[in-house]
C-alpha cells in the first residue's frame, strides 16, 4: 500500500511539474510566433515595395528601348463594313437642312380622337 502511495506521489508530482513547465514555456513560444509573423510581414512588405519599383524601373527602361508601336485597331474593322452615316454625313454640293423631328401637339391629337368618334 505505501508503495502504491509513493507512485501515485511522484506521479502527481511529475504532472504537477508538466503543468508548471507549460504555463511558462507556452507564452513565450507564443510570443516567439508572433514575433516571427511579425517580421515575415514586414519582410513581405519590403519585398513588395522593392519588385514594385524594379517593375516600374523595366517598363520605364522597355519604353526607352522600343519602338513606338502603331496604335491598336479594332478587329472588328475589318469583319464588318461601314455604314453610309459614318462616311461623313451629307455632301459639299448639297445645302439642304436636317429636317428636324417634331411630335404633334396634343390638341391636334385630340382634335382628331373627337373627329374619329
Amino acid at each position: 500500500m505505501f508503495e502504491e502511495k509513493l507512485l501515485v506521489g511522484i506521479a502527481s508530482t511529475c504532472s504537477l511539474i508538466a503543468v508548471i513547465t507549460c504555463m511558462i514555456i507556452i507564452p513565450s513560444i507564443y510570443r516567439e510566433i508572433n514575433d516571427i509573423h511579425d517580421e515575415v510581414i514586414n519582410s513581405v512588405n519590403v519585398f513588395r515595395v522593392e519588385t514594385d519599383t524594379a517593375w516600374a524601373d523595366m517598363m520605364n527602361v522597355q519604353v526607352l528601348v522600343t519602338p513606338p508601336s502603331k496604335p491598336r485597331e479594332n478587329p472588328f474593322a475589318s469583319v464588318f463594313r461601314q455604314k453610309r452615316q459614318y462616311y461623313g454625313g451629307l455632301p459639299s454640293w448639297c445645302q439642304c437642312n436636317v429636317p428636324v423631328a417634331r411630335c404633334p401637339s396634343l390638341v391636334s391629337y385630340f382634335n382628331f380622337y373627337d373627329e374619329k368618334q
